[in-house]
């Protein structure tokens, strides 16, 4: 695939990645006859490992040491990423989940496709693009205040909540029902439970489910559904 089709798959800018090969750390895997850039698997591969090392707190310096000359596997460093990944909240479950299937196929030596790269590329690009290291820590240190069992309950509950309020909005029931009151509630405390009341990091949670759409619908969110949700809390007393 060309370079402008690769930005566009991951949301990640040609910008950054003319600027990764600049570094040596991200070499296009051909040129077409007409000079644009090609990238294979393994490019993909490649550059999966590339954001993996920086979400592991490693400089791009050093992740051009580890790419260039340890012969490190990108099985390890997605084990590695993975176990970062699982001090974290909800919000990082959807990441998790992708690199663990990554991790399984590699593990077993069976075929990935392109297609399973890029999801997981655009899902690393998504949370390191809408939370800051200072943001990070807190979520980390909110995810251990709380403790397991908390975060599990969270994580359960929120598929059946939003499958509740959807129903209360497919039924035509007033924002201003007692019923849907409740929920609304319960639905701000989900988000502080993780955030911790800190009202920036709901923003960006926020932004990050605007911007990208096809990760709302996968948990059963549309725009429909938050204006119905908006409403309704803006009954709460």
């Amino acid at each position: 695939m060309k370079i402008s089709e690769l930005a566009k798959a991951t949301g990640i800018s040609t910008r950054t990645l003319r600027w990764y090969e600049s570094k040596g750390l991200l070499i296009p895997s051909s040129r077409s006859d007409a000079g644009h850039r090609q990238y294979n698997k393994q490019a993909l591969q490649r550059l999966q490992m590339i954001l993996s090392l920086k979400a592991l707190g490693l400089s791009l310096s050093e992740i051009s040491d580890m790419l260039n000359h340890s012969g490190v596997s990108l099985v390890s460093v997605i084990d590695q990423h993975r176990e970062k990944i699982a001090d974290n909240l909800k919000h990082y479950q959807m990441l998790f989940d992708k690199l663990t299937v990554i991790s399984k196929h590699l593990h077993c030596n069976d075929n990935m496709t392109n297609i399973d790269f890029l999801e997981t590329i655009k899902v690393t690009h998504m949370f390191e693009k809408y939370h800051n290291d200072k943001q990070l820590q807190q979520l980390k240190e909110r995810a251990e205040s709380i403790g397991p069992e908390e975060i599990e309950r969270v994580q359960n509950r929120w598929p059946q909540l939003i499958a509740e309020m959807r129903e209360c909005m497919q039924q035509g029931i007033s924002c201003d029902d007692v019923q849907v009151q409740k929920l609304a509630q319960e639905w701000l405390d989900l988000i502080q439970a993780f955030s911790g009341g800190d009202w920036a990091i709901e923003q960006n949670v926020a932004q990050g489910y605007r911007e990208n759409p096809e990760f709302s619908q996968k948990i059963g969110l549309d725009q429909e559904l938050m204006r119905y949700v908006h409403q309704a809390q803006q009954h709460l007393s």
